[in-house]
């Protein structure tokens, strides 16, 4: 996860952090949102990859992302993206308006 300013560009403060579950990794809206406040940031730029190398994004990440944005408006803040990275290249929640 990258914070960013007011101009919606990457600040200093870049975290990673995991939630593990049986079912794989889930980010916490609890601690992703602890991480930026803190930082005082204006947006956010979430990222991840599949271990299977899938770009398609699931349910869980469908879930989540739109759990995240709801979260985010609630407090001000902006999800500018969630990237789904692979050695392939990468799925953009934005670019496929879903943010």
């Amino acid at each position: 996860m990258m914070c960013t300013n007011c101009s919606f560009k990457i600040g200093t403060r870049i975290e990673e952090f995991k939630m593990m579950e049986f079912s794989g990794v889930l980010a916490d809206p609890k601690v992703v949102f602890a991480i930026v406040l803190r930082g005082a940031a204006n947006g956010i730029l979430l990222a991840h990859n599949h271990p299977s190398g899938s770009l398609k994004p699931g349910q869980d990440d469908l879930r989540i992302t739109e759990s995240l944005k709801r979260s985010a408006w609630l407090l001000g803040l902006k999800i500018v993206d969630h990237l789904i990275i692979s050695p392939e290249g990468y799925y953009s929640f934005s670019a496929h308006q879903l943010l």
